[in-house]
C-alpha cells in the first residue's frame, strides 16, 4: 500500500504512445530525438518506461515532434475526441456568429503543442484563414 504523500506512479503508457505515433508516422527514433531536442537513448527509455515523468518542456517538445496534441499524447483524451473549448474561443465565436463546424475547426488548431488562450489570439488566427481562403478563391476565379 503507498504511504501517504507519495506521487503516484508515472504513466507506464506514455511510452507506448511515444513509441506508436513514431511508428505510425514512419519515424526512427534518432530522428524525433532530433526533432525534441533529446537524446536517441533518452527517447528509446522513455518508450520502453524506464524513463519516468519528463518534464512538461519535453513532453511539449515531443508532441511537436510527433505532430499530436500534448493531451492526446498524455492520454487524457483520446485522438480525434474534441478538444475543450477554449473559453476565449467560445466568446468569439458567439460574438462573431461562427457556426459549430467553424468553431470546431478553429478549436482544433495547434501551433505545435501551443494554441491561442486570449479572445484576440483566437480572432487572429480566424481572420489569418478567412483572408488566405478569400486570397485563394479570388485566384482561382482570376484563372477560370
Amino acid at each position: 500500500m503507498a504511504r501517504a504523500g507519495t506521487r503516484r506512479r508515472h504513466d507506464d503508457r506514455l511510452g507506448e504512445r511515444l513509441r506508436q505515433r513514431r511508428k505510425e508516422l514512419g519515424l526512427t527514433a534518432k530522428i524525433v530525438a532530433r526533432a525534441a531536442g533529446v537524446s536517441p537513448s533518452y527517447l528509446s527509455q522513455l518508450e520502453h518506461g524506464k524513463q519516468g515523468r519528463p518534464s512538461l518542456d519535453v513532453l511539449a517538445d515531443l508532441a511537436a515532434a510527433l505532430e499530436v496534441p500534448l493531451d492526446v499524447l498524455l492520454g487524457t483524451r483520446e485522438e480525434g475526441a474534441a478538444a475543450p473549448m477554449e473559453p476565449a474561443l467560445a466568446a468569439l465565436s458567439a460574438e462573431l456568429g461562427l457556426d459549430t463546424q467553424t468553431t470546431a475547426m478553429l478549436g482544433e488548431l495547434h501551433l505545435g503543442p501551443r494554441r491561442p488562450t486570449t479572445r484576440e489570439g483566437w480572432l487572429l488566427i480566424w481572420l489569418a484563414i478567412r483572408a488566405a481562403c478569400a486570397d485563394g478563391a479570388e485566384a482561382t476565379r482570376r484563372r477560370a
